[in-house]
């Protein structure tokens, strides 16, 4: 039922936004304006599956972490504020030494594809070993390479693509 509900509600939302769409463009403007439309749902589509997958991490770490923990909730509490220590500071470390380096030798692209391929390593080992040693340095690995990393690529690109659509005109 939910699939059904979920299904209808989809294929009205998209209906009544081009509607909308089609009210208040001329057809010139729509025309032109279609490519991003289209753009924004594929980025809403990659960002939608990467919330998901962020949240099979968050799952995989609440079991982890209780079965490690299992009646020590202060245990919980100082492994996630050490997780987040060393996110802080090999982020800082990072930002520091690193990141216009990588910007610099390898480019704006490897950086953008910096994290995706963080994310299948610490996948396909933790699909072999689920541990809590694992699951830290993934997290931490991941979480600083997107503040260090990840985010200046994605900003040097926009900025990058902005400029160059500002230099156009």
């Amino acid at each position: 039922m939910f699939y059904v509900c979920t299904s209808i509600f989809n294929l009205f939302v998209v209906s009544v936004f081009w509607s909308l769409v089609t009210d208040i463009f001329r057809p010139g403007q729509g025309k032109r304006l279609f490519g991003v439309v289209a753009v924004g749902g594929t980025i809403g589509a990659v960002f939608g599956s990467t919330i998901t997958t962020s949240t099979f991490l968050y799952f995989q770490q609440v079991d982890i972490v209780a079965r490690v923990f299992k009646d020590d909730a202060v245990g919980r509490t100082r492994v996630f504020g050490q997780l987040d220590l060393a996110v802080n500071v090999l982020t800082l470390l990072a930002q520091l030494f690193l990141t216009g380096r990588v910007m610099k030798w390898f480019g704006v692209s490897f950086a953008l594809a910096f994290l995706p391929g963080i994310k299948m390593t610490g996948f396909g080992i933790m699909s072999i070993a689920p541990v809590l040693a694992v699951l830290v340095v993934f997290q931490v690995v991941r979480r600083a390479g997107n503040f260090a990393i990840q985010r200046p690529g994605r900003e040097a690109w926009h900025n990058s693509a902005w400029m160059s659509d500002v230099g156009s005109h």
